[in-house]
């Protein structure tokens, strides 16, 4: 009488692939069939379940050890990458990029007319209220050639920052700077003359950073005079007046911020034909532009 069956026993063997796999340990059991039955099932769990290129849970460590590694280097040499494009920000698929340019001197407006002057075939993006920074989409190597060319001109001798500079006029009036400005042609800079240009020396200028120095040489250049002449100031008919007539000076040079004029006025020789009358004749010897100053400060005292 044959006995009955008796199920295998069974130990767990290391894991692979995240898997237990159970090693079917076979025993004997009367019976050709049965035991044949159970060498098959051995032999089949074994194909299934461990590795079938030879490797082992170590080697599977190792490669993965040797994956991160390559992946830190990778991501190491991406870094460097970025920080070699000062910090400009490359999507690409290969064909077409958008890059982030963060500009330093010139703005945003300044970018687009170096790119519509050189005919690259990209699109200009970005917010208003980003005026330093632009994004560049188009065909990777014109955007690559556009970038190219902005950096080159983004320089300190192209700053488009505005700024405000005060000057100190020597040798004319604000008035006067004013009507000679007329005559010149400057784009993008605004002057501000004061309340009284016909009394003021000092003015106010608002341009680009780039053009603070041409901005004073130009303004240099038209601070002179024509030269003194002559000109009468006022006309003196009474005997009172010539006693507060050197006080009179001394005040408005003083006031015109020009205290070597005093010394520049003259009276003349009494040209009134009767003897109970006076009329002398004050002039002065003066540029053109400081005599508008003398006359102009004369009638406020």
């Amino acid at each position: 009488m044959s006995s009955a069956p008796t199920a295998p026993a069974t130990r767990s063997a290391p894991s692979c692939a995240g898997l237990s796999i159970f090693i079917l340990r076979p025993v004997l059991i009367p019976g050709p069939s049965i035991k044949g039955t159970i060498w098959q099932s051995f032999a089949t769990a074994r194909l299934t379940l461990l590795p079938t290129d030879g490797t082992t849970d170590d080697d599977t460590a190792n490669d993965n050890n040797q994956d991160n590694t390559t992946n830190d280097t990778q991501n190491n040499n991406q870094n460097n990458n970025q920080d070699n494009t000062t910090n400009d920000t490359v999507i690409t698929d290969g064909e077409t990029s958008l890059v982030k340019v963060d500009l330093q001197y010139i703005t945003k407006d300044n970018a687009s007319d170096i790119i519509s002057t050189f005919g690259y075939d990209v699109e200009v993006l970005g917010l208003d209220l980003y005026v330093k920074r632009i994004w560049i989409k188009g065909a990777a190597d014109e955007v690559d050639e556009a970038v190219a060319r902005i950096k080159e001109n983004d320089t300190a001798d192209n700053d488009a920052t505005r700024t405000f500079f005060t000057y100190e006029l020597q040798n004319i009036v604000a008035s006067e700077l004013q009507s000679k400005i007329g005559f010149v042609n400057i784009e993008d800079v605004e002057f501000y003359f004061g309340s009284y240009p016909e009394l003021t020396t000092s003015i106010m200028v608002y341009c680009n950073q780039n053009k603070v120095e041409e901005i004073k040489e130009l303004i240099a250049s038209l601070d002179n005079n024509l030269g003194d002449m002559y000109y009468p100031i006022a006309t003196i008919t009474d005997a009172g007046e010539l006693e507060v007539l050197n006080t009179k000076i001394a005040l408005v040079a003083k006031l015109i911020n020009k205290p070597d004029v005093a010394n520049k006025f003259e009276l003349s020789d009494d040209l009134d034909p009767s003897e109970e009358g006076v009329k002398q004749v004050l002039y002065v010897l003066e540029s053109p532009e400081n005599i508008d100053l003398i006359i102009n400060m004369w009638g406020q005292i």
